[in-house]
């Protein structure tokens, strides 16, 4: 029988320009059931007060932890200083500007134990479903990475082609978000951290080489995380599209098992001129991928349809951020 310490968690929480937010996402951590939780912040070097009231909870409640960069290291960066200093068996992310259910982490790493004793696997990865509230006041199911695979979840190579190709396979829709992530600290060390190279969709790129690496994802179906899509400079399509380009190539070599690259570009530059609403565009490359692809384009739309709800509001969501240029 694993034993308190064996159990204990840091809740890793990023933080940048979040004055607004930042006490609430901490108090939903401190709420959790769990017994031995650690909150490990990290403030990436923010304009506004958010240092301040980091500081300020780290004065009124001694389980809470403050690191301060010296320089701005992007999300990637701050969650790789958190697994650096992390001193408990398991890391679950915290977002700055969300809140999660007081039984997240302990519904997490009971799940993350449970499979472990029965697939004697260590390398697992466990995302919860969310509830995301966009700038509109309206909010959206958002399921998780193999929620519908039960106890055991999904390994291997079929969760990356899913991630990067699309899939009909029931088990493996749903997203890998990193703020309703939850594994071992050695796993994340296992895998090298966050690639620091990326701003954005970091976390997918995670789960594409933890997936490469035979690392098992499970998955919650309750929301346990309630999300609020905030309006901030990096959350734009340019730099989406320009962060999904690097992972694209990064996993070029998976994406080729699947279909071409070259289909997998201008099908990224197809959703960004669709989310951009740039729908001149968006027509000439769907014309392009029919009269060259047509099977591919034929098999990624279907697949498209079960998502048209999400897509729709997150391309209202982008595009009341910066006016965009078109591609």
């Amino acid at each position: 029988m694993a034993s308190d310490a064996d159990l204990a968690v840091t809740i890793g929480v990023t933080a940048f320009n979040c004055e607004k937010t930042l006490g609430a996402a901490v108090a939903s951590a401190l709420a959790q059931d769990h017994h031995d939780i650690h909150i490990l912040i990290v403030d990436d070097c923010s304009s506004d007060r958010t240092n301040k009231i980091a500081r300020r909870l780290v004065e009124t409640n001694p389980n809470v932890t403050l690191i301060s960069n010296s320089k701005n290291m992007g999300v990637s960066g701050s969650r790789n200083i958190i697994i650096e200093n992390t001193k408990t068996p398991f890391i679950a992310f915290f977002d700055d500007d969300d809140v999660s259910r007081p039984d997240r982490i302990s519904k997490q790493l009971a799940a993350i134990v449970a499979c472990e004793e029965n697939t004697h696997q260590s390398l697992i990865l466990c995302h919860t479903a969310r509830l995301v509230t966009y700038s509109n006041a309206q909010t959206r199911y958002h399921p998780s990475l193999a929620q519908e695979a039960g106890t055991n979840g999904v390994s291997g190579a079929i969760v990356s082609e899913a991630i990067l190709c699309g899939t009909s396979d029931y088990r493996l829709r749903g997203a890998c978000p990193t703020c309703s992530q939850m594994a071992r600290t050695n796993a994340y060390q296992a895998l090298g951290g966050f690639d620091q190279n990326l701003r954005r969709s970091e976390d997918t790129e995670l789960s594409i080489r933890a997936a490469e690496n035979d690392a098992r994802f499970i998955g919650i179906r309750d929301p346990l995380v309630y999300q609020k899509m905030t309006l901030r400079a990096d959350k734009n399509i340019e730099i989406e599209t320009k962060n999904w380009l690097y992972v694209l190539s990064k996993h070029r070599s998976v994406i080729e098992r699947k279909m071409s690259f070259s289909f997998a570009i201008n099908w990224l530059y197809l959703r960004h001129n669709w989310q951009a609403k740039f729908y001149k565009n968006f027509t000439l490359i769907l014309l392009k991928l029919v009269l060259t692809s047509p099977f591919q384009t034929l098999r990624k739309l279907c697949l498209a349809i079960p998502n048209m709800g999400i897509n729709a509001a997150m391309s209202k969501f982008h595009h009341k951020s910066e006016p965009r240029k078109q591609p």
